[in-house]
C-alpha cells in the first residue's frame, strides 16, 4: 500500500488556485456559463467548406494554370442529373416534363445554362448536309427536330453519345452549369493569389504587406458567401429533382454534388457523434462511478469543449473542411482523458484519506493532477501544432483547432470541474481496495508483464517489423465512389453517370501551340485526332470530347468513303454556325485564337483498377513521349489533377510530419522527464501504435485519403498521454520503496484504472462512426479505436518492463537477475 501523502506547503499556483477557484466557484460557473451561452449562439454559424476548393491546394501550381484554362474553356462548375424514365425517354410527355425540369433550373438565378438532349444541335433529324450545318441549318429537339429521328441520332452521335445519352437511349442527362463568382471576388482572388506567389517567390514589400493584410478580409467574407451560396445551389437543386421523381429514377452527380454530400456525410457524423457518445458516455460513467457528480461534471466539461470549439470557429466565420471535420470527436475524447484521471485520482485520495473535507480532496486531486494532464496536453499541442509546418492549409489549420482544443480541455478540466464539484457532497467513501491500490482489473497485466518478458518484448519487435513492411505497401489513391455505401444515392448516381454518361471527375488536356490559328493546319489536326483516339482508349476515361469530335460528326454527314479536310470543315464551322451553337460545340474546346486546344474527358471513378498518380504519369509520359509535336505545350489540369495533387501534398507531409512530430515529442519529454533514458523509454511505446494503423491500412490495401492519412498522427497525438501518466505516477510510486517492480503494480492498480477507463471510453465511442454513410469515416473510427487499444496495451506492458530493465531512475532495492534478464538485446 502507498504510503500516505505528506502535507508539502502549497506553491503559488495552488495558492492562487484555491484563493479563486475554490474560494468563489459560484463565480466561475457563471462565467462558464456565460462562455457557453456565447459559443451556443454563435455555433449556429459553424459551417464545413463544401466547395470543391477544399480538396485543393492553395499553393499548386496547376491550381493557376487550371483558373487560366477555366477562364479560356469555360467554367466545369456543373452538376448533372441523370434522368431514366420509367417509359419512353422520346415519348411527348417525358419530353415535356424535361423541358419543364430544364426551365425550372434556367430559373434560377445563379444556373448559367443547362445542357440538354432538349437544346443541343441535331444533323440527322431530320439529315443536314455539312454545307447546311456549316450554314446553320441544324435543329434542336427543342426547335422542332423530329423526335422518332433524334431517338437514332442521339444514342449514336460522337457529340452526344455517353455524355447526354446512354448508347441504349434509356437514361439521359442534363448538365446544369452555373455562373462564375462575382467579379469582385475573382479580382480579389486573382490579386490574392499574385501577391501570395510573390510572396513564396521573392518575398514582398512592406506596401504589398500592407495590401495582402488588407485583402485578406474582404477575400474571406467573399469566399464564405461564395461557398454559402453554392450550398444554396444544391439544396435548390435537390428540391428540383424531388419535383420530377415522377419521370423515373434521377440522381444528382458531378463534383459540386460529391463535396456537397461529403460534407452532409460528415456534418451527420459530426452531430451524431456528438449526441451518441454523450449518452454513451453517461452510461459508461454511470457504470464505473455511480455517482451523479461523476456522470454529469466530467461529461459536461467534454461537451463544453467541443461547444467552445466549434462556437469560436462560427464566431470567426472560420469553415472547416473534410481534413478538420473529424476535430470534434477528437476533442471530445482528449477531454475525456482528463477528467478520468482527475476523477479516479479524487476517488483513490478518499479512500485513503476519507477525513478530509471535499474542499481538500479537490485542491490535493489538482496539485496532483494539474502537473501530468499539463504535461499531456502540452506534449498533444506539440504534436498537433507541428502540423502548422506542411504548409496545406486544410492540414495546418487542424493543427491549430486542435492544439487551442487541447488547451480549452485542459483549462475546463481545473476550473470548471473543481468549481462544479464544490457544489456536490464528497459521498460514500469508495471501495477499500482504491486505497491499498489492489484488485485492480489491471493486475493481470502486470503479472503477464512480469512472467512473459521475453515474449513481449520479441512480440513487440515482430509486430514493427511486420507493421513497418505493411506501411510500405501503403497506397495513396481513392476514388470517389469508394467514400460512400453502395446503398447511398450519391454512390448510386455515380454509378450510372460512370456507366452510361461519360464519367464523374473533369479531366483534361490542353495543348497550346505556338501560334494563332495552329489548330487548322491540317498536320496539326491529323496529330490531334492520333491523341484524342489514344485517350479515349485509356480504360480510366468516359466521353472524350475535343474539336477533334466535330470532325467525327461532320464524316457523319458525309457519303461513305469520303470526307472533307479537316481544316475546311473547322473554319467553315466557326464562320457559319450560330454563336449558341458554337457555345455548345466548338469553344470548349478550341480557343478563340485557334492556337489551344482541349480534350475533355471525365474520370470513371467506378473502374476498380483507377489510380490517380499513375493515370496522370501515363499520360504525360504518353505526351512527353509520342513527340506529336515539336512546338506545341501539353498541359494536364481539372478537378481530377488537383484533387491527386492534394493527395500527394498530404503524403509527403505526413511523412515529414509524423517525423516532426515524434522529434518534437521526444524533445518535450526530455524537458519533461529531464532524463534522456525517460523521454526514450517513454516514445517506445507510442511508435507502434502509429506503425500498427499504417501497417494496417497497407496490409489490407485500404488507401490513404483526406481522412485515413491523418490518423498515425492523431493516434501519436492522444497515445503519448498514456506515457506521460504512468512515467509520472511511476516515478512517485518508485521514489517510496525504490522497488521497480511493486511500483509497476501501484502504477497499473492506481493511473492505469484511469488508462483502462479512458480506452474503452474512447473505443466504444468511436465505434459510432461504424454506423456511418462515409466510409472514410467508418476507418477513422476503427483505426482510431485500434490504435488506441495497441497504445493503452503496449503502455501497460511494454513501457512497465522498459522502466524495470532500463532502471532509468537508479537502483532499486532488489537488482534480481529476472531485472537483469528483462533488458531487450
Amino acid at each position: 500500500m502507498s504510503d500516505v501523502l505528506e502535507h508539502k506547503p502549497a506553491g503559488p499556483i495552488a495558492r492562487v488556485f484555491n484563493a479563486t477557484v475554490l474560494r468563489y466557484p459560484l463565480f466561475f460557473l457563471v462565467l462558464t456559463a456565460a462562455f457557453t451561452l456565447f459559443f451556443m449562439y454563435h455555433i449556429r454559424n459553424f459551417k464545413l467548406d463544401a466547395s470543391a476548393d477544399s480538396i485543393v491546394l492553395e499553393n499548386d501550381k496547376d491550381l493557376r494554370y487550371y483558373n487560366e484554362s477555366r477562364d479560356l474553356f469555360g467554367s466545369d462548375d456543373y452538376i448533372i442529373v441523370t434522368v431514366t424514365p420509367d417509359g419512353d425517354l422520346f415519348a411527348p410527355e417525358t419530353l415535356e416534363r424535361l423541358a419543364e425540369m430544364s426551365a425550372d433550373f434556367e430559373a434560377m438565378e445563379d444556373v448559367a445554362s443547362v445542357t440538354s438532349i432538349l437544346n443541343v444541335p441535331l444533323f440527322h433529324s431530320p439529315d443536314v448536309t455539312i454545307f447546311e450545318m456549316i450554314g446553320g441549318k441544324s435543329k434542336s429537339l427543342a426547335e422542332g427536330a423530329d423526335p422518332e429521328l433524334a431517338r437514332l441520332e442521339l444514342p449514336s452521335s460522337p457529340l452526344y453519345k455517353n455524355y447526354l445519352i446512354s448508347e441504349d437511349g434509356a437514361t439521359t442527362a442534363l448538365q446544369v452549369t452555373f455562373k462564375d463568382p462575382p467579379e469582385e471576388f475573382q479580382k480579389l482572388y486573382r490579386r490574392r493569389t499574385a501577391l501570395r506567389d510573390k510572396a513564396r517567390e521573392e518575398g514582398l514589400s512592406a506596401a504589398e504587406k500592407r495590401e495582402l493584410k488588407e485583402i485578406e478580409k474582404p477575400y474571406a467574407e467573399l469566399y464564405a458567401d461564395t461557398v454559402a451560396q453554392n450550398a444554396v445551389n444544391i439544396a435548390k437543386a435537390r428540391e428540383i429533382v424531388s419535383d420530377y421523381q415522377d419521370i423515373g429514377r434521377l440522381y444528382l452527380g458531378g463534383v459540386p454534388m460529391i463535396m456537397a454530400d461529403i460534407i452532409a456525410y460528415v456534418e451527420k457524423d459530426i452531430f451524431t457523434f456528438c449526441y451518441a457518445v454523450t449518452l454513451l458516455v453517461l452510461c459508461i460513467l454511470t457504470f464505473i462511478f455511480r455517482k451523479i457528480k461523476w456522470v454529469v461534471l466530467p461529461t459536461a466539461t467534454c461537451v463544453l469543449t467541443v461547444l467552445y470549439m466549434m462556437g469560436y470557429m462560427g464566431f470567426t466565420d472560420w469553415s472547416g473542411t473534410i481534413v478538420t471535420s473529424n476535430f470534434p470527436s477528437l476533442l471530445f475524447v482528449i477531454a475525456l482523458a482528463n477528467v478520468l484521471h482527475f476523477a479516479v485520482h479524487y476517488r483513490e485520495l478518499y479512500a485513503r484519506f476519507p477525513d478530509w473535507t471535499n474542499k481538500q480532496l479537490i485542491l490535493q486531486t489538482s496539485r496532483d493532477m494539474a502537473v501530468p494532464c499539463l504535461y499531456t496536453s502540452m506534449t498533444t499541442m506539440v504534436g498537433f501544432g507541428s502540423l502548422i509546418v506542411s504548409g496545406i492549409r486544410p492540414v495546418m489549420d487542424f493543427g491549430i483547432i486542435m492544439a487551442s482544443g487541447v488547451a480549452i480541455a485542459y483549462t475546463l478540466c481545473f476550473v470548471f470541474l473543481p468549481a462544479g464539484l464544490m457544489f456536490f457532497p464528497k459521498g460514500k467513501v469508495p471501495p477499500a481496495e482504491l486505497a491499498e491500490l489492489k484488485k485492480s482489473p489491471l493486475m493481470v497485466f502486470g503479472r503477464f508483464s512480469e512472467r512473459h518478458r521475453r515474449f513481449i518484448y520479441a512480440f513487440s519487435i515482430a509486430l514493427f517489423v511486420f507493421c513497418a513492411y505493411g506501411a510500405s505497401l501503403l497506397k495513396v489513391e481513392n476514388r470517389f465512389i469508394d467514400y460512400f455505401r453502395e446503398s447511398t444515392e450519391i454512390y448510386q448516381g455515380m454509378t450510372v453517370i460512370d456507366r452510361e454518361l461519360g464519367g464523374t471527375t473533369p479531366l483534361e488536356i490542353v495543348l497550346e501551340g505556338d501560334r494563332e490559328d495552329f489548330w487548322l493546319d491540317a498536320d496539326n489536326l491529323a496529330r490531334l485526332k492520333e491523341i484524342h483516339e489514344w485517350f479515349d482508349s485509356l480504360p480510366e476515361t468516359g466521353k472524350v470530347l475535343s474539336p477533334y469530335t466535330i470532325l467525327l460528326v461532320a464524316d457523319g454527314m458525309m457519303a461513305e468513303g469520303s470526307s472533307l479536310p479537316g481544316p475546311f470543315v473547322l473554319r467553315g464551322a466557326l464562320q457559319g454556325l450560330s454563336e449558341e451553337v458554337k457555345d455548345a460545340v466548338i469553344w470548349p474546346y478550341l480557343s478563340r485564337d485557334k492556337s489551344q486546344v482541349r480534350l475533355f474527358t471525365r474520370a470513371q471513378e467506378t473502374n476498380k483498377d483507377l489510380n490517380r498518380k499513375e493515370f496522370i504519369a501515363t499520360i504525360e509520359e504518353h505526351l512527353e513521349n509520342a513527340a506529336v509535336f515539336d512546338n506545341h505545350t501539353p498541359h494536364l489540369t481539372g478537378v481530377f489533377v488537383l484533387y491527386n495533387n492534394m493527395l500527394q501534398s498530404l503524403v509527403q507531409s505526413q511523412i515529414m510530419t509524423i517525423g516532426m512530430v515524434f522529434g518534437a515529442i521526444w524533445l518535450m519529454f526530455l524537458l519533461l522527464f529531464r532524463s534522456i533514458r525517460l523521454a526514450t523509454i517513454a516514445i517506445i511505446p507510442n511508435i507502434l501504435p502509429v506503425v500498427l494503423v499504417l501497417g494496417t491500412l497497407g496490409w489490407t490495401g485500404i488507401p490513404l485519403d483526406l481522412m485515413t492519412i491523418m490518423t498515425a498522427a492523431i493516434t501519436l497525438g492522444i497515445a503519448v498521454d498514456f506515457a506521460i501518466h504512468y512515467i509520472h505516477r511511476f516515478k512517485r510510486e518508485f521514489a517510496q520503496d525504490r522497488d521497480y517492480s511493486a511500483a509497476m503494480y501501484r502504477c497499473h492498480n492506481s493511473i492505469g484504472r484511469a488508462m483502462y477507463y479512458t480506452t474503452i471510453s474512447i473505443i466504444l465511442g468511436f465505434s459510432i462512426l461504424f454506423f456511418s454513410n462515409f466510409i472514410p469515416s467508418i476507418y477513422f473510427g476503427l483505426f482510431t479505436g485500434l490504435a488506441i487499444a495497441v497504445a493503452f496495451l503496449a503502455a501497460v506492458t511494454l513501457l512497465p518492463l522498459l522502466l524495470i530493465a532500463w532502471k532509468p531512475l537508479g537502483p532499486g532495492v532488489e537488482s534480481s537477475q529476472a531485472d537483469e534478464e528483462a533488458a531487450p538485446g
